[in-house]
């Protein structure tokens, strides 16, 4: 997602577990490929690789290093989106909105401009506390997540849109 400049940061990597609407976030300097591997590698590191993983088509999710990355977890399958087609990335935009809606009221009640440092504060205050509770269990996404295994079944789903 395409965010005004804050100092070297330009871009905000956004993923969400489709299951449990568990989101992640990262300023990005650019929208590398090898960034965004970077960004992804943490998030299986810490929660274990997904069995999918749904992306646009953008070139930084259908660059080799990712190709590799999933080459690193075999039961990992990805699947890209349309191009130029939000409506195929329904979750991951509609978080994205969210998203942009929040760190621009974060921005504007702080009276501060560098949203890279209140990017984790409204993704953490919005996405794992007080986002709406899961449809099935009524729980929110930070307490599904962490009572989950390693084995998820669940699809991650990354993109970066323009703001």
């Amino acid at each position: 997602m395409r965010a005004r400049p804050d100092g070297e940061y330009r871009w905000i990597a956004h993923a969400r577990d489709h299951f449990t609407r568990f989101s992640w976030t990262r300023p990005l300097k650019t929208k590398e490929a090898n960034n965004v591997a970077g960004f992804l590698l943490e998030i299986f590191m810490m929660f274990g690789a997904p069995r999918i993983l749904h992306s646009d088509n953008g070139k930084e999710f259908v660059a080799q290093i990712i190709k590799d990355l999933i080459a690193l977890y075999p039961k990992t399958v990805i699947i890209n989106g349309r191009p130029r087609h939000p409506q195929s990335q329904g979750l991951v935009e509609k978080g994205n909105d969210i998203l942009e809606t929040k760190l621009s009221a974060w921005l504007e009640d702080s009276k501060r401009d560098d949203w890279s440092f209140g990017l984790p504060m409204v993704t953490c205050q919005y996405f794992f506390f007080t986002y709406t509770k899961h449809i099935m269990y009524g729980i929110l996404p930070i307490i599904l997540n962490n009572q989950r295994g390693n084995e998820h079944t669940s699809v991650y789903s990354n993109q970066k849109n323009a703001l």
